[in-house]
């Protein structure tokens, strides 16, 4: 496995195969660290970030004013299941 752990999509992580997805899955990490100044599963533990990951558990915080725009284009990119792309894409 390589890359950067907070940047891993679940398929990376559980194992299973992967294709450009992964990318979309990445964008919606960037867009999120770019919104809030950190990825959006970060953890203490890398088995408490994979856990994050695996069941898409984020939140946006609170003291930054982030348009429903914004938040919807992170939601759009990181979703669990590959074989349901964002519409946009």
């Amino acid at each position: 496995m390589c890359g950067t752990m907070d940047y891993l999509p679940p398929e990376m992580i559980t194992g299973n195969s992967h294709g450009k997805e992964v990318d979309y899955w990445a964008i919606g990490v960037f867009c999120f660290e770019l919104l809030t100044g950190n990825p959006p599963f970060e953890s203490k533990s890398k088995n408490d970030t994979y856990e994050k990951i695996k069941t898409l558990s984020y939140r946006f915080p609170t003291q930054f004013r982030i348009s429903q725009k914004a938040k919807d284009l992170v939601a759009a990119c990181l979703v669990i299941d590959p074989s349901k792309p964002a519409c946009f894409f």
